[in-house]
This record gives structure tokens, sequence and C-alpha cells, in this order.
């Protein structure tokens, strides 16, 4: 009578296991390259989505660096906030928007104090979020 039991709980070991595997995304890699970006900067990656803002601090000169998880492909948004300045500061501040898809690896590159028109590249749609460029492809 063992037997009939281990097949009542092989499909709801199936069930959980199966769940858990796709609630598992690839991360995601995004390696910005500004000039003008001084170790110990902060940059802000919105992800409006999850509700959730992630901090990249530069680690040296020019460079910061973040890997993260999405559960699905969504749109962040990257800012500058300079110290001593505010969070209503960022109604002034330039926005780099970035899609955001499970696996990428990003790359951003420009200059901070044209952070919307950085170029995004790596990703499979860096080129709908590219400065001059509609969204869509178009």
């Amino acid at each position: 009578m063992k037997h009939p039991r281990r097949l009542l709980l092989l499909p709801a070991l199936l069930a959980f296991s199966l769940s858990a595997v796709a609630q598992t995304a690839d991360p995601i890699e995004l390696h910005i390259q500004l000039k003008g970006l001084q170790k110990g900067d902060r940059l802000y990656l919105t992800r409006p989505e999850d509700n959730r803002t992630d901090t990249l601090v530069a680690t040296r000169k020019h460079r910061a660096g973040l890997i993260l998880t999405v559960p699905k492909t969504q749109e962040g948004f990257l800012y500058y906030l300079p110290e001593g300045k505010t969070r209503e500061d960022l109604l002034e501040s330039e926005v780099r928007s970035l899609c955001l898809q499970p696996g990428d690896r990003l790359t951003v590159k420009g200059h901070l104090s044209a952070l919307g028109k950085a170029k995004v590249g790596g990703g499979a749609l860096a080129a709908e979020y590219s400065p001059g460029r509609p969204r869509g492809g178009g």
C-alpha cells in the first residue's frame, strides 16, 4: 500500500518544483560608463512596475555596475541625483529609460551631464531605447 501514496506525492512535488523554476529569472548585468561620474557617485534605477529603486555606486571614475533580477521584461529609469539634492530635484534631472529583460547584459555609455542621450547596448531591445529613435523600432 505504500506504492500508491508515493504516486500521490509525485504530482505535488512536481508542481512545487515547476513553480519554483518559473519564479527564478536570469539576472541582468548593467554596466555604466559615463564621463563625469566620480568614484562614490550614486545613480538610481527605478522600476515602477515592481515599485522598487536600486542604487548603483560608482566603484571607480566613470564606472558603475549592478546585477539585478526582474521577473519579466519591464521598463526601468536610470537617473543621477547629485549629493545635496533632494528627490524634488529629480524633475530637473535627465533620465534614461531602459528595457530590462531577464538575462540581458546592458551597457550604458555617454556623459553624465547628458544621461538622457546615453547609448544603450547589449540588450535584446536596446535599439528601441536608443536616443533619437522612436520607441517600437520604427
